[in-house]
């Protein structure tokens, strides 16, 4: 039986790209328990969603920073460790503005809300996600130009 054994750099190059899809998975899992959250408003729950997409969300990155000190040291490719620190600080972001956008909508209420404070409300959430489309963008030119990285290598 022939095994394929990739090089270390293409191989640090796919656990960064795993690790970003479980991130994808875990976002999705936030959009899906706010949702619920919206329509039942059991802060309790929607809590221990947060609280475990929390924990997941830092087991990944600990785990990219890790990939990132390998580039920097052992594999000698600080330019691509450069591209993961990139990756590992607009998913940084990401969760800032996700997180304010939930904020945002957790608090908003239209039943008392008079045309001001709602048109205010409305301008913040075109912002944030206008800053979240944007930083989405950014994610994913930083994670085409590592599948580029990693297909030259292959």
């Amino acid at each position: 039986v022939l095994l394929f054994r990739m090089n270390p750099l293409t191989s640090a190059l796919q656990e960064v790209c795993t690790l970003q899809e479980e991130r994808v998975e875990l976002y999705k899992r936030l959009e899906r328990g706010f949702k619920r959250f919206m329509e039942d408003r059991e802060d309790k729950v929607y809590g221990t969603l947060c609280s475990r997409v929390t924990d997941a969300f830092r087991h990944v990155s600990d785990q990219i920073m890790q990939i990132e000190k390998r580039l920097r040291g052992s594999l000698g490719r600080p330019e691509v460790a450069d591209a993961v620190q990139t990756l590992q600080t607009l998913e940084h972001r990401k969760l800032q503005l996700t997180v304010e956008l939930q904020l945002l909508q957790k608090t908003h209420t239209t039943d008392d809300a008079d045309t001001e404070s709602e048109l205010v409300f409305q301008h913040k959430q075109r912002q944030l996600r206008q800053s979240l489309a944007s930083l989405i963008d950014d994610l994913h030119d930083t994670m085409l130009d590592l599948h580029i990285t990693q297909n030259e290598l292959a």
